[in-house]
């Protein structure tokens, strides 16, 4: 019972294997239990592995159940530059419930080519057993997906959330202007969060005046929205941030009056697109349905804010952009099936959710043939026998004389009973009034299905296209969650690993608010610890490794500024110049040559004194990672630069 309590605490706080080992958690657990003795390391990896095939099994098996399913796929890379092919599953239960189960992430040291991210696909469907039930696979629009995707010969959907980043950047490129703007903006934020200096400084001036202290926002290359908020955050602070920068030595300017106008302009432009991806980010339920609507609200709320504003203006031409953009994907949106069929059969959007009077009307018809398809299925799976009594039965007995009028006559009120039963029961859906934008649309038709049989049949197809594609990022949260129908499942070639693997790693990077922090950072499993409960008071006694901040800096606007803090752990035995470069240098996942120097720029050379751990286990001694070709030039610069750290 307490092996499992704790199996449960290492898996859903993503605590390290090593905590067993640890001086605290020993006298906690001897405190609670004299007698009982904690497992270690290699019996907890095993209590894992064995809490693994339970929890597969059962997300397995509830796959497996479903009709049809979707999946969404995208390859991202950790900041160790590992490739991986990230792929959930979406169904829908038998209780008309959304489940997503996470089939896998495996290691793609392949090229990533069409043929090879097909076969990666391919081995995970046969694997869970859902090669024939895939109806739709959501991807971004990279060429090589969508290459993939004809390959595996499914139909195809391009996630929203990448479809609205794609027009919000190609709209900012399309606006003269705009880029240096942001280009503006971006050096002044990025002087209140590298400088130290900088920052203290801005967090006084919003004391003194009275307000709650906020941090500058930087906005991330490959998240449009993180622009928005970057935008947000500085206007809101342009009284602190200019009397912060009036009392600082800096050649950076403040912006001027009109250009804020600018900011305040492109805000107000942008705010629907936020709410967009917010909204679209965080929904839990059926999300393939929204999409036409969605498109067709941000093109409304854009084309309203285009009245009041003048037309040299660059929020003005970054509206037109947008709303240029937003009809040419609305087109192509309401003439793809595998979207007009979900929103139709939404009882919140229904014919209101598009657009194009000719593509609602083209939608209305082809749910009318797809029900009409599925009761003409029914009546040909019928017995032979029920359907000789029943034509017996409607020609008055068998005859002879009048076999072929009746045959006809059959024939003839079949077909009219399909069609006219089709025409009823779409008819009667559409006519309903539609359901509140809160409720949950799979509520509904699992409280409607002995009145709409037919469509119910279809949305098990149509509606359970997710077309968030939602493995943006892994984190460990992500890698056992308990629900029976949201089970994550991460295996390899090797077996399986966890979340507790995660944090048991040779180094790891800090990127403050820019990226995930330590324990959502995605690495591959170590080696199983082979300790034992004899040896358990010699490891904690006596500690093999240590680890040391390095603070990594490059050159900006002259100064030398701390850019990012790696931090890398070493044993005795590393401790030397040349094995802690070499170990900045895999943290940052590049090959070029690092110089180490003191607070003060004087370079770290290998002598008796910077050997060992007394020397580099001193957290008080700040230590930079400089590339040498950049250390050089700040050295040619002389004391006209100076240090600035986070």
């Amino acid at each position: 019972m307490v092996d499992e309590a704790v199996v449960n605490m290492i898996i859903k706080d993503s605590q390290p294997f090593s905590v067993v080992e640890d001086v605290g958690f020993r006298e906690l657990m001897h405190l609670m239990d004299p007698n009982y003795i904690l497992p270690s390391r290699k019996a907890l990896k095993a209590m894992v592995d064995i809490k693994y095939q339970e929890a597969k099994e059962k997300a397995r098996e509830q796959v497996q159940k479903a009709v049809a399913v979707s999946l969404t796929s995208d390859m991202w890379t950790s900041i160790n530059m590992d490739a991986y092919l990230a792929v959930t599953c979406h169904f829908i239960d038998d209780e008309d419930q959304l489940c997503t189960t996470l089939l896998g992430v495996q290691h793609f040291p392949k090229a990533h080519t069409a043929e090879n991210l097909a076969a990666g696909h391919v081995q995970l469907m046969e694997e869970w057993g859902i090669r024939d039930k895939v109806k739709c696979l959501v991807t971004d629009g990279a060429s090589n997906m969508n290459a993939c995707v004809r390959q595996l010969n499914v139909r195809h959907a391009i996630c929203i959330a990448h479809t609205i980043n794609l027009i919000v950047h190609k709209s900012f490129d399309d606006v003269e202007g705009l880029n240096e703007l942001r280009q503006k903006c971006r050096r002044l934020v990025t002087l209140f969060r590298t400088s130290t200096t900088a920052k203290e400084r801005l967090v006084q001036v919003q004391e003194q005046m009275g307000r709650q202290p906020y941090k500058m926002i930087i906005e991330v290359d490959t998240r449009w929205n993180s622009t928005f908020l970057m935008l947000q955050r500085l206007y809101e602070l342009r009284e602190p941030v200019g009397a912060a920068l009036a009392s600082l030595k800096t050649d950076i300017t403040p912006l001027t009056a009109a250009e804020y106008d600018s900011v305040n302009n492109t805000l107000s432009v942008l705010a629907p697109f936020h709410q967009a991806t917010v909204e679209v980010s965080a929904e839990k339920r059926v999300s393939s349905s929204k999409v036409i609507p969605l498109m067709k609200m941000l093109h409304h709320a854009i084309t309203n804010k285009m009245h009041t504003m003048n037309a040299s203006t660059i929020a003005r031409q970054l509206g037109d952009n947008l709303v240029r953009r937003l009809r040419d994907h609305m087109s192509s949106l309401e003439s793809a099936g595998g979207l007009t069929m979900p929103t139709l059969l939404d009882p919140r959007f229904k014919k209101l959710g598009f657009e194009n009077a000719t593509r609602r009307q083209e939608a209305v018809n082809r749910l009318k043939n797809e029900c009409a398809n599925v009761i003409r299925h029914e009546a040909s799976s019928a017995p032979p026998d029920q359907l000789q009594n029943t034509r017996e039965a409607q020609s008055g007995g068998n005859s002879e004389l009048w076999w072929l009028l009746d045959d006809a006559i059959n024939s003839s009120g079949s077909s009219s009973s399909v069609v006219a039963d089709d025409v009823i029961e779409v008819d009667r859906y559409l006519a309903e009034m539609n359901i509140s934008r809160d409720e949950d649309p799979l509520v509904y038709w699992h409280g409607h299905k002995a009145i709409g049989r037919k469509t119910v049949i279809l949305k098990i197809d149509d509606m359970c296209i997710d077309r968030i594609a939602r493995i943006f990022q892994v984190t460990t949260a992500s890698l056992y969650i308990t629900d029976a129908c949201n089970v994550a499942i991460l295996p390899t070639d090797g077996g399986c690993f966890s979340s507790l693997d995660l944090s048991d790693c040779a180094h790891y990077e800090v990127h403050g608010e820019e990226a995930p922090s330590r324990q959502f950072a995605f690495r591959h499993s170590l080696p199983p610890s082979t300790a034992n409960t004899a040896q358990l008071t010699r490891a904690v006694s006596a500690p093999s490794s240590f680890q040391r901040s390095i603070h990594v800096s490059d050159i900006m606007d002259g100064n030398l500024i701390s850019i990012r803090v790696v931090v890398v752990r070493f044993v005795d035995a590393e401790a030397t110049v040349s094995v802690i470069v070499e170990k900045v240098k895999t943290a940052m996942g590049n090959s070029e040559d690092y110089i180490l120097t003191d607070t003060l720029g004087n370079e770290i050379v290998e002598s008796d004194g910077t050997t060992g751990v007394f020397y580099w286990k001193q957290n008080a001694r700040r230590i930079r990672a400089i590339e040498r070709s950049a250390f050089r030039q700040w050295r040619r610069r002389g004391s006209r630069s100076r240090c600035c750290f986070t």
